[in-house]
């Protein structure tokens, strides 16, 4: 406050807080920054990156499942960026706090005709004019910075009010010659309003406020109104959001999930973390409330956008084809960096206390909903007893007693009735492999594909299938590794190694790692990869086979067995997904191309190939899915072994009916 105003003297009585010190210490840091390098940081930083991926090299080498996988590895790694990052942080904050508790609290300024005089309990100082180099307004505090790096700092309450506020930095201006150039003002941020009582007048200002901090606005602060009902009803907001969307897509004949509002609410007590870890590190815990209410804000209206997206038709989000994961997590993605100044500009940061706002939102506010991805819609599609009951009759079969004893038989006779190829006379032998038995369609396929090889391909009493599918664990043998082994091995016996064929026909789910999906609840069989089947044809001991795998990513299996001696198909290229696995389906979209339409034409597996590729391009572009490039691999010698079916079928159709 002033004190005393006389022609000679101005005298304003200073008491100030640590923040304000602070603020005060940090100016004058910058301008030492801004004429020194500065690396101090770097090194607990690289400390820390350097214990990152030491850890996790370790991690690899013991074995331990998740530390060991790229997931986990890379989680370690972002992990120790962080710690060092918040080290290097703190190791400033705590070297700036102690420089900032090392100042005067409260002093006395007086403006006289030759400069400024401090008095304080530690002396009286004189500063001529030429000593005041710059003045700046930051967060409510006019530093005063002098020469050597050192700075004063008069918070604005200390100064006279009104006009008299203006007139006394003119004055200081005027007579410390820096009429020239105005007063520098860096990162004033003024305090968010409290509420004003009006609970909707203020909901829609904060909603406002949302959309303002959406679009990085430095405005957006103003209008937010801060209260703890305010910040009840944004998040109650956001979870009405969520459960309208959820009714919106399925309609009225649904039935509310409580499971849906657990993760809802798991993101509420990182959002307060969030804004509470920023006010913390700004020094300034009274404005955790604003920077909640400010996130709440901004969040509702990034659910908004993701709501926005969720309801565009399927057809278009299968056209964006390997768009569409960056544009549904793109809300997310610049809800993050939006946060950033959202705090900053809501809890008053300093430029030093910034990357407190980064490592709050990027570890409290990004990592956990990956780490803890329990997302479940608040709405579901009402339950059909009757079909829950026919699911569960369904299954019921695959856990008879009966089917465990009854399994070595089936194969067995299966394999008994395969019949030994005639010498000199080049057949074909099928051996059908249906992976997954959830659905009914790689049943009906490979039924089919069975069919259909009796009929144009001769294949009668030389073929074998085996599938998973509950409706037929007691009558036919299951798909498993070990079954595939014994059944090859079988056939392989059965074979004229110089002359006949085997066409191992596999349909199932695929994955990115190029797992050919065995799978029939409850049993857990073993993996079947593409090096797996490789040594499985060695050890069968077959020379010339035919191998088409219908399934995503099934592009995986044409490297690790062409080879001179063999016809390797696969539905679709290595990194890519096939399509038409619906239960409801007869055919897959390559097993209908392939098997259903071009060999119903053709005895030459490479012509149909050809004809099965086009047709299923044409089918995916016209139902807007992304293309899924068939693949395949020839040798010369399974060429010649094909050919001389292919003229005996020809020559003999009459004859092998």
């Amino acid at each position: 406050m002033e004190t005393e105003n006389t022609e000679t003297a101005l005298v304003i009585e200073v008491e100030t807080t640590e923040a304000e010190r602070l603020a005060a210490v940090s100016a004058a840091s910058r301008r030492l920054a801004a004429a020194t390098t500065q690396r101090a940081w770097l090194r607990p930083f690289f400390l820390w990156l350097a214990v990152g991926l030491i850890v996790g090299l370790s991690a690899n080498l013991s074995g331990r499942e998740w530390l060991a996988s790229e997931e986990g590895y890379l989680w370690l790694v972002a992990l120790a960026v962080g710690a060092g990052f918040f080290q290097a942080w703190r190791q400033r904050c705590r070297l700036m706090g102690r420089l900032a508790r090392e100042q005067v609290a409260a002093y006395r300024i007086m403006l006289e005709a030759d400069g400024l005089r401090v008095d304080s309990e530690r002396g009286s100082t004189h500063l001529n004019w030429t000593a005041l180099e710059a003045v700046e307004d930051v967060s409510g505090v006019l530093i005063l910075h002098l020469k050597g790096f050192q700075a004063l700092c008069v918070p604005h309450r200390n100064l006279p009010e009104g006009s008299a506020q203006a007139a006394f930095i003119a004055r200081l201006r005027e007579r410390c010659g820096l009429d020239a150039r105005p007063v520098a003002t860096y990162g004033c941020i003024p305090a968010p309003r409290p509420a004003g009582g009006r609970l909707l007048a203020d909901l829609g200002r904060n909603v406002l406020a949302g959309f303002l901090f959406l679009a990085l606005r430095s405005s957006a602060a103003r209008w937010l109104r801060v209260s703890v009902p305010q910040l009840i009803l944004l998040l109650l907001a956001n979870i009405f959001l969520s459960g309208g969307l959820d009714f919106w897509r399925i309609g009225g004949d649904g039935d509310f999930n409580p499971a849906g509002l657990l993760p809802l609410f798991f993101a509420i007590p990182w959002l307060l973390l969030a804004a509470w870890a920023t006010a913390r590190a700004g020094m300034n815990e009274g404005r955790t409330l604003a920077g909640a209410v400010a996130l709440a804000a901004l969040w509702l209206v990034v659910g908004l956008l993701w709501g926005a997206l969720s309801l565009l038709p399927v057809a278009a989000w299968r056209a964006l084809e390997d768009a569409a994961p960056l544009l549904w997590w793109a809300p997310f993605a610049y809800g993050l960096l939006a946060s950033i100044p959202t705090l900053v500009r809501t809890v008053g940061l300093l430029p030093e206390q910034r990357l407190g706002a980064v490592l709050a939102v990027v570890y409290l506010m990004g990592l956990p909903p990956f780490i803890f991805d329990q997302k479940a819609p608040l709405w579901v599609a009402r339950h059909d007893e009757a079909v829950e009951a026919a699911a569960r009759a369904r299954w019921q079969g695959t856990t008879s007693e009966a089917v465990l004893y009854a399994q070595p038989r089936l194969l067995q006779e299966a394999l008994e009735r395969v019949k030994p190829g005639r010498p000199g006379v080049p057949e074909l032998f099928l051996l059908a492999v249906g992976g997954y038995g959830g659905q009914d369609v790689f049943l009906r396929e490979v039924q089919a594909v069975q069919g259909l090889f009796q009929e144009r391909f001769d294949t009668a009493g030389r073929s074998v299938v085996l599938v998973n599918n509950p409706a037929t664990v007691a009558e036919q043998p299951i798909a498993s590794v070990t079954a595939l082994a014994r059944s090859l091995v079988w056939i392989g016996q059965r074979m004229n190694p110089d002359e006949d064929v085997l066409v191992l026909f596999m349909t199932s789910h695929g994955s990115p790692d190029h797992r050919f999906d065995l799978d029939l609840w409850p049993y857990r069989f073993d993996d079947l990869t593409p090096e797996r089947l490789h040594a499985l044809m060695q050890a069968a001991g077959i020379r010339y086979r035919v191998v088409v795998v219908s399934a995503c990513y099934s592009g995986g299996f044409v490297p690790a067995l062409a080879d001179n001696n063999s016809l390797v198909i696969s539905a679709s290229r290595h990194d890519l997904n096939s399509h038409g696995c619906s239960h409801e389906a007869d055919w897959t979209f390559f097993g209908r191309a392939f098997f259903q339409e071009a060999l119903r034409g053709t005895h030459s597996f490479e012509m149909a190939f050809d004809q099965a590729r086009v047709a299923v391009a044409e089918r995916e572009a016209a139902e807007n899915f992304a293309a899924s490039e068939p693949q395949i691999a020839v040798g010369n010698g399974i060429r010649v072994a094909l050919r001389a079916v292919e003229r005996r079928l020809e020559g003999g159709r009459g004859a092998s009916r």
